[in-house]
């Protein structure tokens, strides 16, 4: 039981790490399933034949083909190639007044760009910086934005 749940866990972030790169997360997670399997009975296979006996140091040779299966897969997902499409849950549109795009995480450091209302822009809401969101313009460029700026 606790397996599926890790199964199900793990599969969410392979469909995740696949989607913030631009690719279709179905084949991915179903990738991930097969190869979580495929080290799971190769492992108790190996297990079986160095212990010969059933016995829960089998259950551990599976566990660790299972493990392997899944590290293959997210060596795999985060490698893939970064497509810079944008996916409707971080297609933005400027509302309200205009939105400035900094170059750098901080004001000073010049603009990058001032967006018009209803311009279009792809946000990273995991950015690494306390204050700022990076942004990815239409046109390609990079910036960043403040946290506090509104938007749709």
């Amino acid at each position: 039981m606790l397996e599926i749940i890790l199964i199900y866990f793990l599969s969410k972030q392979i469909g995740i790490k696949a989607e913030d790169k631009g690719h279709r997360k179905g084949p991915y997670i179903f990738m991930f399933i097969i190869l979580w399997f495929c080290g799971e009975i190769i492992g108790a296979i190996i297990g079986v034949r160095s212990t010969e006996e059933l016995t829960a140091k089998v259950y551990l040779f599976a566990l660790v083909g299972a493990a392997l299966g899944t590290i293959i897969s997210f060596v795999i997902v985060n490698s893939l190639k970064d497509l810079g499409i944008v996916t409707k849950k971080d297609a933005c549109t400027v509302c309200d007044e205009k939105l400035i795009v900094y170059n750098k995480t901080h004001e000073s450091l010049g603009i990058l760009a001032e967006l018009e209302i209803g311009s279009k822009f792809s946000i990273n809401f995991k950015s690494d910086f306390p204050r700022f969101y990076e942004v990815r313009l239409a046109d390609g460029k990079t910036g960043y934005i403040l946290k506090t700026a509104k938007y749709s």
